[in-house]
């Protein structure tokens, strides 16, 4: 942090927004954070520092309320991922499956971009399963794969 004039200060990093855009202001990709808990740590920081102006590298500079407005928006995103990620493990999901069922519920950025969902879904389903929400197994097919599901759904 950088005092820039009395009473103004500035703050640079790089907390994963719920987007990443483009000189020409479209989505780009999706968030690729791999850890929800910092990530929402960090808002939380940001949010509690006495800053004026704060620079990403993902998304234009933010200053003043768009400060806040970038960290409710982008703990909304973290929050909605988790809320659909576990209801959606009612039946098991690959995370390539998971990946590819939860970007158009999640945001407008290009299709292509949905398997790199997989850093902030992985970082998800790590979580869950550190909790005992979910547990995970190997699927039985020409090349194996981890699935997810819901700990209830097998007795566990």
């Amino acid at each position: 942090m950088k005092q820039i004039a009395p009473g103004s200060h500035l703050a640079c990093g790089d907390v994963d927004r719920h987007i990443c855009v483009g000189l020409d202001g479209e989505w780009k990709l999706c968030p690729t954070y791999t850890d929800p808990h910092a990530t929402l740590g960090t808002l939380q920081l940001i949010e509690h520092l006495p800053i004026t102006t704060y620079v990403g590298c993902h998304w234009p500079v933010k200053r003043g309320k768009e400060i806040w407005e970038f960290c409710t928006e982008t703990r909304e995103f973290v929050q909605k991922a988790e809320r659909l990620l576990l209801a959606s493990l009612e039946t098991p999901k690959s995370l390539r499956e998971l990946c590819l069922e939860q970007g158009p519920l999640l945001g407008d950025w290009p299709r292509s971009a949905d398997i790199d969902l997989s850093f902030s879904l992985s970082g998800h389903l790590s979580s869950l399963k550190s909790r005992g929400l979910i547990t995970g197994r190997w699927r039985e097919i020409a090349v194996p794969v981890t699935e997810y599901f819901r700990a209830h759904e097998m007795g566990i």
